[in-house]
Parts: C-alpha cells; sequence; structure tokens
C-alpha cells in the first residue's frame, strides 16, 4: 500500500489498527477475523489510537441495536463512562431504547437518552397524529421532506405548540423525556454490537449525518456499514472487543462493571462455546479492577421477579416437543402476556430455559408485540444454525442464538420456521 498517496482519512483509516499477522487495515476501513481465527491467536490491536481517532472530536454519539441486550447495554455504558473520565472536554451521548430495569445497577444509565417522541426542528410540521390501542403515532415532515414517525405509549401525555411548529414538552411518569434532535451532526457516531445498519432503530438518521462511524461488533453477519468496522466473529462478546480497544489502567470502576456485565450476559456466565480462554482473561482483568462480579451476575442475570417467574412458568407449561422431538416450542400472545403483567423485558432468557430441554438440538420462543406482529428468538444446541433460519425473514444473530420479527398468523409463522430448520436436519 503506497501510504504516500492516500487521502488523509484513508491515512487515518489504515493506521488505526493492525493486527499480528494480517498487516493493516484495508482502506476500505474494515478489519475481521475468520471464524474460530482468535482461538489461537489473542486479540492485539496495539496500534488503536483512540486519542487520533477522537483528534478533533467534540462531539461523539453511541448506539446499539433495538432491543438492548447486557451485551449492547455493557458495551455502550462502559465505552461511555470511559469516554467520560478521559475526554471531558468531548460531547458524549448515547442512544438506546429503554433498558432492562436490572441493568440500572449500572452506573449513569440515567443519561440514555431513548427512543424519541417527537422531533424538534425549526421547519417542522406535524403531519397526523394516529391513536390505535393506546400507541399514539406522530408523522413528522422534516425540512427535508422526510417523514419520521415517533411513538409514546398511552401513559405518556404531551403538549404540542403548533403554533411555533415544535414541540414543547413530553413527559411520562414526571420524567422528562429526552428530545433526540434528528438534524444533530455529531463529529463520530460509534455503533456497537448491531449486526446490521436497520437494527440501529430509532438513532439511524444521527449515524447517517454523522462525518464519521465506527462500527465494533461480534456477529458474523455484520458486513462492515461504517467507515471504520472492527468485527470479530468469533469473540465471545462486543463488551470483550471495547475492552481490548480501550486502555486498561484508564478504564474507570464503573466502565469495568458494564464490561463485565455485557461479557456475563452473552457468554451465558461463561458457559457458551464461543467463551474463549481470552475471554477469561478479559473477565479476571476485570474482576482484578475491583469489579464485584458476584452481584453483577446474581442480579442482573439469575435474579427474576415473581412476575418473571410467572410467565417462565407459563410458557413452559404451554410448550411442545417438535421435529420428532429434536425441537421446542412456545408461544406467548400479547393477551397471555399483559394478563399476567409482564412486560417485554420480563420476557428475557426464557428462550435459553427452553433450550435446556434434554435431548433437542433448537428451541422456539414466539411472543406477539403488537396484534398479529411477533418477536422470535432462536436457540441452537450447534446443531443448528439459527442465524441461517433467522436471516431467511430478515433477522440474524449467531449460530447458537438468534432472532428475528415476524408478522402474520401465528400458526404460518411457526409452519414456516419448522420448514427452515428441517433443511439442516
Amino acid at each position: 500500500m503506497d501510504i504516500a498517496n492516500l487521502s488523509s482519512k484513508e491515512k487515518l483509516l489504515s493506521q488505526l489498527y493492525s493486527v499480528p499477522g494480517m498487516g493493516t487495515l484495508p482502506v476500505s476501513g474494515t478489519l475481521r477475523y475468520p471464524l474460530n481465527r482468535r482461538a489461537t491467536t489473542r486479540v492485539q490491536v496495539d496500534s488503536f489510537d483512540l486519542d487520533q481517532l477522537l483528534s478533533g472530536v467534540t462531539t461523539v454519539a453511541i448506539g446499539g441495536h433495538t432491543n438492548p441486550d447486557g451485551d449492547c447495554v455493557g458495551s455502550c455504558i462502559g465505552l461511555y463512562l470511559y469516554l467520560l473520565k478521559n475526554y471531558p472536554k468531548i460531547e458524549v451521548d448515547v442512544y438506546l431504547e429503554e433498558i432492562p430495569p436490572s441493568f440500572h445497577l449500572l452506573s449513569r444509565t440515567e443519561d440514555i437518552k431513548h427512543q424519541v417522541n417527537l422531533v424538534e426542528q425549526s421547519n417542522a410540521s406535524v403531519c397526523s397524529k394516529n391513536i390505535n390501542k393506546g400507541i399514539i403515532s406522530y408523522e413528522i415532515l422534516t425540512d427535508e421532506n422526510r417523514i419520521d414517525e415517533v411513538k409514546t405509549d398511552s401513559r405518556q401525555v404531551g403538549k404540542i405548540r403548533t403554533d411555533e411548529n415544535r414541540i414543547d414538552e413530553i413527559k411520562t411518569d414526571s420524567r422528562q423525556v429526552d428530545e433526540i434532535r434528528t438534524d444533530k451532526q455529531y463529529d463520530l457516531f460509534i455503533c456497537l454490537d448491531c449486526g446490521d445498519l436497520n437494527r440501529l432503530g430509532f438513532s439511524l438518521p444521527l449515524f447517517k449525518k454523522a462525518k464519521k462511524t465506527l462500527c465494533i461488533d461480534h456477529h458474523i453477519s455484520n458486513q462492515g456499514f461504517a467507515d471504520m468496522n472492527y468485527i470479530v466473529s468469533s469473540a465471545g462478546s462486543t463488551s470483550e472487543l471495547v475492552f481490548h480497544l480501550l486502555d486498561m489502567k484508564r478504564i474507570p470502576l464503573s466502565g469495568a462493571n458494564a464490561l463485565y456485565l455485557g461479557i456475563i450476559h452473552d457468554t451465558g456466565v461463561f458457559q457458551y462455546t464461543s467463551t474463549s480462554a481470552d475471554t477469561l482473561r478479559v473477565a479476571a482483568d476485570l474482576l482484578a479492577m475491583g469489579v464485584d462480579g458476584h452481584r453483577i451476575i446474581d442480579e442482573t442475570y439469575y435474579s427474576k421477579s415473581y412476575i418473571q417467574n410467572r410467565v417462565l412458568g407459563k410458557v413452559l407449561v404451554d410448550s411442545q416437543l417438535i421435529l420428532e422431538n429434536r425441537g421446542v416450542i412456545s408461544i406467548l400472545s400479547k393477551q397471555e402476556r399483559e394478563a399476567l403483567q409482564a412486560t417485554i423485558h420480563d420476557l428475557d432468557g426464557i428462550v435459553s430455559v427452553l433450550r435446556t430441554t434434554k435431548g433437542v438440538d433448537v428451541a422456539i420462543f414466539v411472543y406477539e408485540v403488537e396484534p398479529h406482529q411477533y418477536k422470535v428468538s432462536l436457540r441452537s444446541t450447534g446443531a443448528i444454525d439459527v442465524r441461517l433460519v433467522a436471516e431467511v425473514f430478515g433477522g440474524g444473530g449467531h449460530q447458537r442464538a438468534a432472532g428475528v420479527a415476524m408478522g402474520g398468523k401465528v400458526e404460518e409463522i411457526q409452519e414456516k420456521l419448522v420448514r427452515e430448520i428441517l433443511k439442516q436436519m
């Protein structure tokens, strides 16, 4: 590579990372490890220079995938707290959907900007308002003639000042809801644990407007959609990758707690096959910093509320063996969930319990989010690559853990899933 003929941006991209035996990061900005390479090669990105990446940067946005899980939240908050401590002059914002209540054990989760209620723009106007089963939808026409749809649940109350074509105040449960200006341009947007651009959800407009973008991820399906991409498909978690890109001596204890949470959730407390010797070394380093691993594991992974245990019991009782007893499936309707006073977050981890059924190769948990709109969680013992199944219907994930959103009659959804799984049997 002739460095002398590269533009300044290309030089930055080519010099950010190098990996022993793999050369320098291509000008295209994507660094990718082959599957299982890391089993014999410890992740080392010694030439990654965060100071160089942040040179001249005054604003940074951090975002993760929709319906954020432990690794998504842990990696985002861990990096956020690191930047707050070591780069105080940089304005940093985190954009995530609502996180599970137990994750508020982490520091500064109250800083997270959640899904926008309404968009403030100087010349925006509310085009329509629709109310459907307690969900209020506003369609807002921006100065780019783009329709942005934003939602607020029925508990929220708001006031619209149409005389100035802007939203004045929205509140929910006595808390002020952060407004996200889709016209804001960040110097850098860092996307974490997101295998597909569209899974960024409501923060996607901010990603597209950012001057520079960086993606750190471990999903094998990630094709590298940012300007700079660090993708290690064999890594146990994105939090593990974030750890390697930071200066260990400068990681605050609060940030270490967040990264540890991310690692234990995406490795199933070190039981999944993605757990490597390097994963355990990282965990050991974090514990040496003072992380209270027992508390994080107990309170965010194992501890369940009474409602969570009730809905788990319902799902297990209603489960059925399929695929000649090589698979197990359970379906939960929105009406059944609401009768148990359970939220979507109360369903976390249920599919992993289904997967422990002796003799099955694949577990399927289908739950209704809105009428005829379902989320499908898939888990495998390894015999079935559930990522391939999810990708057929627009989803994704990993070989042993994947998910997808599907619409229609639940019987037809089950039939489609079974048909795809049978192709691998």
